[in-house]
């Protein structure tokens, strides 16, 4: 049952389109998880300090690599994801999305 509607910008879909599959099933899991409560909780997702707008990351781990997913909460119940990143390249982005 979800509770939040979850929308891909642009560069998320392209981000999501250029992972393996094994990579995007795990991502694929950790977007479900934002359809039901895409609020902080534990240490999966952090809400993002100093941005203009209200910003979330959600780490998802795999064994070769980890990602960042980062989004956005908005109303009325809607998630937008903005990007999907290694973890190597989550700070270069952040520092375009703040």
């Amino acid at each position: 049952m979800a509770f939040f509607q979850v929308l891909f910008s642009k560069k998320a879909e392209r981000d999501f389109k250029d992972l393996t599959v094994e990579e995007q099933l795990a991502v694929g899991q950790g977007i479900r998880l934002l359809e039901t409560n895409p609020f902080p909780f534990k240490k999966k997702i952090k809400k993002i300090q100093g941005s203009r707008e209200p910003l979330h990351r959600l780490r998802v781990d795999l064994r070769s690599q980890s990602y960042r997913i980062f989004y956005a909460v908005q109303k009325p119940n809607q998630v937008i994801v903005l990007r999907l990143v290694p973890k190597k390249e989550a700070d270069r982005v952040l520092t375009r999305l703040l």
